[in-house]
């Protein structure tokens, strides 16, 4: 459900430079997350659409990945085939949610049903480039493989072996991957609104509200992220490689879709609350 302001409000609100300085440092954070679920629900269609049709995409790219040839040797040109598959996933996403989410963005922010601008135009592409830093962005801590964080792990947690151990790679990317949601993913709707210096803009409404955004996204993707690591692999032997390794596929590219639900709430909220106190401001 869109904001109650106009578009023109709208974005001199956001633009303000003085943002920062009044921006609420709390909000509902149940509330924003159900929030998002409702804007899920809305767009059905077009979200449920974007995920088969990039996990179809990402599917058959890994199909084609050395490291299901089942090779006990990767050669080198092995390595850049499968950086050139990754690479190609990963832009073929940047430009489909480039263009997909300045579409859900503006209609959940302006309530823009009929929209009479380029497939792919300006907005689109600065969306797509971003989107694209973002998941690069994402892929950091994986610079330290599984060995080496049960090794910092151990290290740090005092014990050799344990579930503690070996689940410690795997949250500190996941309390990353949150971090850097809450800090960043407002660009996007700021490019979508075509708001100047976008990523300023919107780190700097993060910033105001950043322990409740952290939050909003801990808890609203924590049972994705289980469903990802725990639920999908329990199906290991009792279905098919193919059909678990799609499964697992569809679930990240849901849990990216769906995280644009969540900064759109968040958004949407955000900018309701920086409303109603510069009305407020203006009666005192």
């Amino acid at each position: 459900m869109p904001i109650e302001t106009t578009p023109e409000a709208e974005l001199r609100l956001v633009d303000d430079s003085g943002i920062e300085a009044r921006s609420p440092n709390r909000f509902p954070i149940f509330s924003t997350i159900l929030a998002g679920y409702r804007i899920v629900g809305e767009n059905l269609i077009s979200f449920t659409a974007v995920t088969i049709f990039l996990a179809a995409v990402h599917f058959s790219l890994m199909k084609a990945s050395p490291l299901l040839a089942g090779r006990s040797k990767l050669s080198m040109s092995d390595g850049v085939l499968q950086f050139a598959l990754g690479f190609a996933s990963t832009v073929c996403a940047s430009i489909v949610f480039g263009i997909a989410g300045v579409r859900w963005y503006r209609r959940i922010l302006l309530d823009e049903r009929r929209q009479r601008f380029p497939w792919f135009g300006s907005r689109e592409i600065r969306f797509a480039v971003c989107m694209l830093l973002f998941y690069l962005t994402l892929t950091l801590p994986g610079v330290i493989t599984p060995s080496h964080w049960r090794e910092i792990g151990a290290f740090l947690l005092g014990q050799p072996i344990g579930y503690s151990v070996e689940l410690f790679g795997p949250t500190i990317m996941f309390l990353w991957h949150v971090l850097a949601i809450a800090l960043l993913f407002f660009t996007f709707p700021a490019i979508a609104l075509e708001i100047q210096r976008p990523l300023e803009q919107g780190m700097r409404m993060a910033r105001g509200a950043l322990p409740s955004l952290f939050l909003v996204y801990l808890i609203g993707l924590v049972p994705w992220f289980a469903l990802d690591k725990i639920g999908i692999r329990a199906l290991l032997f009792q279905v098919d490689t193919d059909r678990l390794l799609f499964a697992g596929i569809v679930l990240n590219v849901w849990i990216m879709t769906f995280t644009l639900a969540l900064a759109g709430a968040a958004y949407c909220e955000l900018l309701r609350r920086e409303s109603l106190n510069r009305v407020s401001t203006a009666f005192e």
